[in-house]
């Protein structure tokens, strides 16, 4: 037995609890993904992704896609999930993500040095299209977008560091400073706890910072 089996066959168990609590689809973008994933993702492909990237995907996600389900039906290929639900692995996923970049967000990141670290967005500054690149890469590096909530908004996974595992809401007009989900330490939490509100009908809306902004 896997350290996460228990809770992967309470996630298999809610779906199902889920489509029929949501019966009417009240949920946001529930009609689309129908609280369904694809199949799940197979050890070679996740190893390919991983090797491709050079990085080692939390245990909890890669267990998720081993267990549960890769992507599915819903809007971009996403299965079912909070927002849009959740990307198929390595969708939105471009060679200079910087997937194996040090994560530097913290839950508790001053506002001024998140207003340091976003400058060669909205400061006066005069970057090449390579440095602002880079620029852009160190902020999110370290993280992988698991989906959309709409406009430039994610949900995203961090990949390493203290905070590994954990989900975290970003905007990439990099207006907004970034949102850990609270009371979650990892994405499995994260997932299971959206469950438990579409089941409960206390998925709250505005949904930050639970899950999205």
């Amino acid at each position: 037995m896997t350290l996460f089996e228990p809770q992967l066959q309470r996630i298999k168990d809610k779906l199902t609890k889920a489509n029929s609590a949501d019966a009417d689809r009240k949920v946001f973008d529930a009609g689309t993904h129908q609280y369904r994933l694809n199949a799940p993702a197979t050890e070679e492909q996740v190893l390919a992704f991983e090797q491709k990237h050079s990085i080692q995907l939390p245990e909890c996600f890669r267990s998720f896609l081993l267990a549960i389900g890769n992507g599915g039906t819903g809007y971009q290929g996403s299965g079912a999930g909070p927002g849009y639900g959740i990307f198929t692995l390595g969708y939105n996923v471009a060679e200079d993500n910087f997937l194996r970049y040090d994560c530097i967000l913290d839950p508790a990141m001053p506002e001024d040095e998140w207003q340091s670290l976003t400058e060669f967005e909205h400061g006066e500054t005069n970057l090449s299209k390579e440095e602002y690149r880079l620029a852009a890469g160190k902020l999110f590096g370290g993280t992988l977008r698991l989906g959309t909530q709409g406009c430039t908004y994610y949900h995203a996974l961090v990949l390493n560091g203290p905070h590994k595992g954990r989900v975290v809401n970003l905007d990439y007009n990099y207006m907004v400073p970034p949102i850990f989900t609270p009371n979650t330490s990892n994405f499995l939490d994260y997932y299971e706890g959206w469950l438990d509100a579409v089941i409960d009908r206390t998925l709250k809306a505005p949904q930050a910072p639970e899950y999205g902004y």
